[in-house]
């Protein structure tokens, strides 16, 4: 299992097809996170270019973000956030604090 120094960022721009696949795959751990007993709160983000800093105008197209799925224990403490890495499509697994390092699951392991 391969580890990174730092989380995969979900400022990327995805395309829609593929934020579509990384749905349904976080929607898998959703469930499975929810057979544990522990709750998510699903993350999704746009990017709308409104103007441009040398203040030409932008052109007003939402774009996508890779989704992420944010996990609480039962007296609401956030114990993880699970993101898609966009350029392998593996899972990223980071926990608050660094007091864990980073654990990069690609998606033919099971964790």
């Amino acid at each position: 299992m391969a580890h990174t120094q730092a989380p995969a960022t979900s400022a990327e721009v995805v395309p829609d097809h593929v934020v579509e696949r990384y749905e349904i795959a976080l929607a898998k751990v959703q469930g499975l996170l929810a057979a544990l007993g522990l709750s998510t709160r699903w993350v999704s983000r746009i990017s709308l270019s409104l103007a441009w800093k040398d203040g030409r105008a932008g052109d007003g197209v939402p774009r996508r973000m890779a989704p992420e799925l944010m996990v609480y224990v039962e007296d609401g403490r956030k114990v993880a956030e699970v993101t898609v890495e966009t350029r392998s499509g593996a899972f990223l697994v980071s926990f608050p604090g660094d007091a864990i390092p980073h654990r990069l699951i690609l998606p033919d392991q099971d964790g």
